[in-house]
């Protein structure tokens, strides 16, 4: 419901965050199964798991708290959506599959010759993919 002016649309911000998935070498792994060993039934895939979980929480409750400090404004409703895997290619499923007006992303700011490097940069995929407007904030 909506106080004031009845004409007056409901913003709606989605903050969206992508975990990447983790290279995981040999190395890596050794040492998440190390951490576990006092469990004697626990599989690889359970430490990946308990990393990736303790990943979103830590990234859950920043949102959240980032939140917290927004939802009081009047005429706006935050929501956030957290997925796992590729940074770029999740992002411009998530626009295709909802009704996106816009983008705001974060750029990584890089300079001089290593910018010119970038050509695979989250940001500049999602830019050149999607339909909507973007806005890339150095």
């Amino acid at each position: 419901m909506f106080k004031g002016n009845p004409k007056r649309q409901k913003i709606r911000i989605i903050i969206l965050h992508v975990i990447q998935e983790l290279p995981l070498t040999k190395s890596v792994l050794d040492k998440m199964t190390s951490l576990h060993k006092d469990e004697k039934t626990q599989s690889l895939d359970k430490c990946i798991t308990s990393v990736y979980q303790g990943i979103r929480n830590w990234i859950e409750g920043d949102i959240i708290e980032k939140i917290q400090t927004y939802k009081h404004i009047e005429g706006i409703k935050i929501e956030y959506s957290i997925l796992f895997g590729d940074p770029s290619n999740k992002i411009i499923e998530y626009v295709n599959n909802n009704m996106v007006d816009m983008i705001i992303i974060g750029s990584n700011g890089l300079h001089g010759l290593a910018k010119i490097k970038a050509l695979g940069s989250v940001s500049r995929k999602v830019s050149e993919s999607v339909q909507c407007p973007i806005v890339i904030i150095r």
